[in-house]
């Protein structure tokens, strides 16, 4: 394939992804916004040094324009500061998705003993996964489960006190959820913990933006502050997700503290970032980190939150 060939289809994708409302292809070209950066900007450079200049100017239009998306990720994120007498309360989360066909146990193991989380939001939780964390999870007495041998098996386990644990099942497909409510310094904080479908092809395309679409359509049944974790199976340029984000008045906990991609783990140079942790404007964010490889095709996240 030549240089020139190689433009223009970077290119086609590039505009494709803008639209990704239109159908599951249109969605697929939007996930991939660093890699057109990168590219575009590496045969950018490839056609100064041949004074091609118009495929400069070409080029360097388009990596703008992917630019553009990825650039408020690592723009500060300016959070509001608490009246001097009013303390904000710390709460880590970690999130895991341990893929089912994941052997790794003690990466596993050790990672969770090292961040020490508050809360732990499990992913593809399987029957094997749940009887080799059983001692681990027992710091974490509250919690909600539903045990499977797919790769939609979830839980939530928490050592802060929950005011409620629920498993939901929503959207079409019914995949379960789990929802939570908590206090934290006298003000009701919901937590929402769900794994979407993911967009293989143009059902489960459709499927996805259902259950997004259905959350949303709830969000009068959770209280104004609320964290939401999860594998959305989509990234932050889809309009799935910007849909839904407005419309549950959340914003990406990752404002300002870059891409931090998270799929697939073994692949890093084509890494996307499919594992959110969507919150309210009035929580901040103190720390925010990718884990290291354990095994699982999904990088955990972990984050400090100040409410």
């Amino acid at each position: 394939m030549t240089r020139s060939a190689l433009i223009y289809i970077t290119i086609v994708f590039t505009l494709t992804g803008f639209f990704s409302h239109l159908g599951w292809f249109f969605d697929l070209t939007s996930h991939f916004r660093l890699q057109y950066f990168i590219l575009l900007l590496v045969l950018t450079f490839s056609f100064s040094l041949k004074k091609q200049w118009r495929l400069v100017i070409v080029s360097g239009l388009a990596a703008a324009l992917n630019l553009i998306q990825i650039g408020p990720y690592y723009l500060p994120r300016t959070q509001a500061r608490p009246p001097a007498t009013q303390k904000k309360q710390s709460l880590s989360i970690l999130l895991i998705n341990l893929n089912a066909y994941n052997h790794q146990f003690r990466s596993v193991i050790e990672h969770i003993q090292e961040m020490k989380p508050d809360i732990i939001a499990l992913e593809e939780l399987t029957p094997k996964w749940q009887d080799t964390l059983a001692a681990t999870l027992r710091e974490y007495p509250d919690y909600a489960a539903n045990i499977r041998e797919d790769g939609f098996g979830i839980g939530l386990y928490s050592r802060v006190r929950m005011d409620t644990m629920n498993i939901r099942f929503l959207g079409e497909v019914e995949v379960p959820s789990v929802t939570a409510d908590m206090t934290i310094r006298n003000e009701k904080v919901s937590l929402l913990f769900t794994h979407p479908l993911p967009p293989g092809n143009p059902k489960t395309y459709r499927a996805r933006n259902q259950q997004l679409e259905h959350i949303s359509s709830l969000r009068d049944q959770f209280h104004d502050k609320m964290i939401l974790i999860g594998d959305l199976n989509t990234t932050s340029w889809s309009h799935a997700f910007k849909n839904f984000s407005k419309k549950m008045g959340l914003i990406d906990s990752r404002m300002g503290r870059g891409l931090q991609t998270t799929w697939p783990a073994p692949i890093p140079f084509v890494g996307i970032t499919i594992d959110h942790i969507l919150i309210s404007p009035d929580i901040d964010v103190r720390e925010r980190m990718i884990g290291p490889y354990i095994g699982s095709d999904h990088f955990p996240v972990y984050i400090q939150l100040r409410i």
